[in-house]
């Protein structure tokens, strides 16, 4: 299947594989994809793995939240204060809420 069976070189043969090359092959043994995985970058923002953790780079653990008690915050504490409308508040007190909110989305969320 791929060319020499001495060896050869691997590299150019690895590039010639194709679907049609691959049909009826056995998969490689797991000592291979583990070492093969472990050679993959995991540094910068276009690689295929990342590993996990907190930084730039790294994704989130699948056991992660976000409920915003314990975990990681968006907005930073204290910023903006919740403040509850009246039953029936002026329009003023709307125009200043919904103000505020829009600069939240836009400041931490990105939006337009």
């Amino acid at each position: 299947m791929f060319g020499d069976p001495t060896g050869g070189n691997l590299i150019q043969q690895l590039t010639q594989i194709s679907s049609e090359s691959l049909e009826g092959a056995a998969p490689p043994s797991d000592a291979f994809v583990s070492w093969l995985h472990g050679q993959a970058s995991t540094s910068k923002p276009e690689d295929l793995h990342h590993t996990l953790g907190f930084t730039e780079f790294t994704t989130s653990p699948g056991n992660h939240r976000h409920q915003g008690k314990d975990s990681l915050t968006i907005i930073p504490t204290g910023e903006y204060v919740l403040t509850d409308l009246a039953a029936s508040p002026p329009t003023s007190d709307i125009v200043a809420a919904v103000n505020a909110l829009n600069k939240l989305c836009r400041t931490y969320l990105g939006a337009g």
